[in-house]
């Protein structure tokens, strides 16, 4: 399936395309969606595969991975979808929160990377006190991938949202973070929430 040049089409490859293919995520977030309606959430979508969504990779140049109901990485086929972007010349970003793969995975889904590409971990405080929002979050160990990253050459930014119990800790995360030749920015909680002090 190819799509007709038409004006909708010049609109995407000129503006990009924020895609969510899939429908997992093992955190348990407090402020998502997922945590306090996960059957509704989840109802009416199914785990799209490589063959069904190709034509969307093929239209477009620029792309970003940032599931709002779930986390890119979890996918069963993301790492073929990595290798064919980053094989077709493509601008990537991925956001995700990093928890959960194998030290050779993240090799293999960083050899995958461009000069372009974009890597957006979030990290919601220093290391050790990420999992406090992120539930089921390793923040050391996503720590540790975003250097691995960096160490390989790819493009590697800290997404640091902040909390009332990470507010002090900005300014060390921030000197964390140049140390490692790693972008940081921070951004307010834009997500609903629940009544649960942090």
């Amino acid at each position: 399936m190819k799509f007709n040049k038409n004006p909708t089409a010049d609109w995407i490859i000129s503006k990009g395309i924020n895609f969510e293919a899939g429908i997992t995520c093992r955190l348990k977030c407090p402020g998502c969606i997922r945590t306090f309606f996960p059957k509704e959430t989840l109802a009416h979508r199914s785990i799209w595969r490589f063959n069904k969504y190709i034509p969307i990779l093929e239209v477009g140049n620029e792309y970003k991975f940032c599931g709002n109901h779930s986390d890119p990485i979890y996918h069963p086929d993301f790492l073929q979808t990595l290798k064919y972007l980053n094989d077709n010349k493509k601008n990537l970003t991925v956001s995700t929160n990093g928890s959960g793969k194998t030290k050779e995975w993240w090799k293999e889904a960083f050899s995958y990377c461009n000069e372009t590409t974009k890597w957006e971990f979030a990290l919601d405080g220093i290391p050790e006190e990420s999992h406090r929002y992120r539930v089921n979050q390793d923040g050391v160990e996503v720590w540790k991938i975003m250097k691995l990253g960096r160490s390989m050459g790819v493009n590697i930014y800290w997404q640091f949202i902040i909390f009332d119990y990470n507010k002090n800790d900005i300014e060390t995360c921030k000197e964390m973070a140049k140390h490692y030749g790693i972008n940081f920015y921070t951004q307010e909680c834009t997500r609903m929430y629940t009544d649960k002090p942090l």
